[in-house]
């Protein structure tokens, strides 16, 4: 029988091997633990950083899109971004402008994170002065009045006529809200107003049980078109605002939803014919102003923002 020369290696070599063999892996496996650190975790911050800016962009678009029917008379203006790796703030500037003279409403701020959420850091706060027999409304930042909204199918117990107080303050210029007795057409509502007092914003009935109102509206919580000089249809315009919001999936998908729903009012579709005009918001001077007191159309008049008139 032949004698088995295959060399034994002794304990030492073999812990040696196994130990070269160990550092090996180990240095293998720090390797591509270092590779796929370096490619994963800047691919994991761009991507989160793509992320957020098109939450920012969402945000600057429903912003602007709740506001073009939303809040009369007012503008935002972005002044600020601060930009963060999961999310960041915005903050704008609310204006009005009333005969040419910018009438600054204070600053909003909001935050947005990358999973494309957003709110509003600070609230919108009005306050209520008693002054006479209603009382007045204040925005507090910047402690202009408030605009009250009185709905034709609503009867109150009150009805606010500021159109009879405007003369106290010459030399300014103002808003008004006119609510009126009956919807009528922009083109009655262009023909109807007195020299001097020109509409900047249409108030639209968004109401599906106006009767059921205890307390007019503020500025806050109605809907409506901006005027346009240019050659738009408003009342489509409006339309279109209201279904492209509720076909998105935004934040105020929901109201938009209402709103389509109640214009509708059970048809497939709301047509122009159910935008309905029930208020006008109009600026001028406090003495052309003044003209509104008496006219048939106006249930009631409030007063809103004022300035000093450029001379």
């Amino acid at each position: 029988m032949k004698q088995d020369k295959t060399p034994m290696l002794a304990d030492d070599q073999v812990n040696k091997m196994l130990n070269k063999a160990k550092r090996k892996s180990v240095f293998k496996q720090i390797i591509i633990s270092a590779v796929v650190t370096l490619i994963l975790v800047p691919t994991m911050f761009l991507g989160v950083s793509h992320l957020s800016n098109r939450s920012y962009i969402n945000m600057n678009m429903e912003i602007e899109d709740i506001n073009k029917i939303t809040r009369p008379n007012t503008q935002l203006v972005e002044t600020m971004i601060r930009y963060g790796l999961f999310g960041g703030e915005a903050e704008y500037t609310a204006y009005k402008v009333i005969e040419g003279v910018p009438v600054p409403l204070g600053k909003e701020n909001y935050e947005y994170n990358f999973l494309n959420n957003f709110s509003r850091k600070d609230k919108f706060n009005v306050i209520k002065v008693p002054e006479e027999d209603t009382g007045v409304f204040y925005h507090i930042n910047s402690t202009q009045r408030d605009m009250q909204f009185y709905h034709p199918g609503k009867k109150y117990s009150d009805y606010q006529n500021d159109a009879k107080i405007i003369g106290r303050y010459p030399n300014e210029v103002a808003e008004m809200a006119v609510s009126f007795d009956k919807p009528y057409s922009i083109e009655q509502i262009q023909k109807m107003l007195p020299n001097g007092v020109n509409p900047v914003w249409y108030w639209v009935d968004t109401y599906e049980n106006p009767e059921k109102l205890d307390t007019p509206d503020s500025s806050l919580e109605v809907y409506g078109i901006a005027h346009n000089s240019n050659d738009v249809d408003l009342k489509r315009d409006f339309l279109g605002s209201i279904e492209k919001g509720f076909k998105e999936e935004g934040r105020y998908k929901r109201e938009y939803k209402r709103i389509y729903d109640v214009l509708r009012d059970g048809k497939k579709e709301p047509t122009e014919d159910d935008v309905q005009i029930i208020g006008v918001v109009v600026t001028g001077k406090t003495e052309n102003l003044t003209k509104l007191n008496g006219q048939t159309f106006a249930k009631a008049i409030v007063l809103g923002a004022m300035a000093k008139e450029l001379h």
